[in-house]
């Protein structure tokens, strides 16, 4: 599967990465997800939560098994948000 677009919230979207189960990218409005991914992906993440298509895996499916927090530790959404927004460069 490699890496989707994940929408956050309205204007948050993140690059996710299923092999390490985390952000791989900062949080970036849709108008910098629109130019660094294109129309195509940043429309099926706000149709559907995520870019991924086959299979077809939603935001909850990726929080059940991240390891965006602590030393691998699960993370939640907000925390997430949050961590990877500070990260912005």
């Amino acid at each position: 599967m490699g890496r989707g677009i994940v929408r956050l919230a309205p204007d948050e979207y993140i690059e996710w990465s299923t092999v390490v189960d985390a952000p791989v990218s900062y949080v970036m409005t849709t108008e910098e997800a629109l130019r660094e991914f294109g129309l195509a992906r940043v429309l099926r993440a706000d149709l559907d939560g995520t870019s991924y298509r086959s299979p077809r895996l939603t935001l909850a499916d990726l929080l059940d098994s991240n390891r965006a927090g602590p030393d691998e530790s699960m993370a939640t959404l907000d925390e997430i948000r949050e961590k990877y927004r500070a990260s912005r460069p």
